[in-house]
């Protein structure tokens, strides 16, 4: 009589997320130790661990997690204590937005969601991705929807770049026949301001041989500002901020009064109704010429995404008022002729 086949080890290869599994203490967990998972589950799981898409199951009534390494990267400090504990429990602050999905794949109905924003923590900060999930039904020896299993594919860069296109095709619309150099400035700050959820928006042109700046454009949500023409000491912001504008670095600072940067300077930036500041330089061989602020009256975490859209718009401006200025200066000297 011919033995029943041992079933496969999941266990056994040397990979990262696997020894993880393998230590595990699943005594506190509802799913069990692996030893004691049915053909499916462990088929699943298997299945997972071998993909490098992010990919969880939630199984059993208290949804227990099981996911594989691509999925720790959207974890993050969560891992490894995750493993095994309830979904709930380890993504309280999403489970409005999950609960519905998962409760329909339960019901054996699949679900699908795509550019779907959720909150996670990505080195250490705050950060609004989007993913298009894909939840699935998963059955039981038995054929009863046991778990589920949802596949993740993170689209975050392509739809930022996608709306920051967007943005960038709608600027250009609109500055389109512009040939005035604060019209086409209050545009841009407009658009921006509103994308971003900016405080305040304003436009500083300096003059290095007296260590002055002027602010030439002012922009608030409400519409203009009242702050053009109002001047100011480029020292009292900051050397180590002036270096980086200087060497045509663009500064991001989330919190003026606890960034070291800015703290001893906190007075100035108050002055101006400033909790946190994003700004792209305009600099040239050292020398800086004049700078776009994007600011929040309170403290404000700029993604990566809003750096790139400020530093794209502040190109555009820029190169826009060069050929207005020109445009104007050649008018004028046509009309002295």
């Amino acid at each position: 009589m011919q033995a029943a086949p041992r079933p496969f080890d999941l266990l056994a290869s040397a990979s990262a997320i696997r020894v993880g599994y393998a230590s595990r203490d699943w005594s506190r967990s509802s799913a069990g130790h692996p030893d004691t998972w049915g053909p499916v589950l462990r088929s699943s799981v298997g299945m997972i661990l071998d993909s490098r898409f992010p990919m969880f199951i939630a199984w059993g009534p208290e949804l227990a997690l099981l996911y594989n390494h691509a999925y720790i990267e959207l974890l993050e400090a969560k891992h490894p204590e995750a493993l095994g504990s309830p979904l709930r429990a380890v993504w309280p602050q999403l489970w409005d937005g999950v609960q519905p999905l998962v409760e329909q794949a339960l019901a054996g109905q699949p679900t699908y969601g795509e550019d779907v924003p959720r909150m996670i923590v990505r080195n250490g900060e705050p950060f609004e991705g989007r993913f298009t999930l894909a939840y699935s039904p998963l059955r039981d020896e038995n054929g009863a929807v046991a778990g589920a299993l949802c596949v993740i594919n993170e689209t975050t860069s392509r739809f930022a770049l996608e709306n920051r296109q967007a943005l960038q095709l709608q600027l250009a619309e609109r500055l389109s026949g512009l040939t005035d150099a604060d019209q086409i400035t209050a545009v841009a700050n407009d658009m921006l301001g509103h994308y971003l959820g900016a405080s305040q928006i304003f436009h500083g042109i300096n003059d290095e041989s007296i260590g002055r700046f002027r602010i030439r454009a002012h922009w608030t949500p409400t519409g203009a500002g009242d702050l053009v023409g109002r001047e100011a000491m480029l020292d009292d912001f900051g050397q180590e901020v002036l270096r980086d504008l200087r060497a045509g670095r663009q500064v991001a600072i989330d919190d003026v009064v606890s960034d070291p940067r800015t703290a001893p300077y906190a007075a100035a930036y108050a002055s101006l109704g400033i909790g946190a500041l994003l700004v792209q330089p305009y600099a040239r061989e050292g020398r800086l010429l004049g700078a776009m602020n994007v600011l929040d009256d309170s403290p404000r975490h700029w993604s990566l995404e809003d750096r790139k859209l400020a530093s794209d718009i502040a190109e555009h401006v820029w190169s826009a008022n060069e050929r207005a200025n020109a445009g104007q200066a050649l008018r004028a000297a046509v009309a002295r002729q």
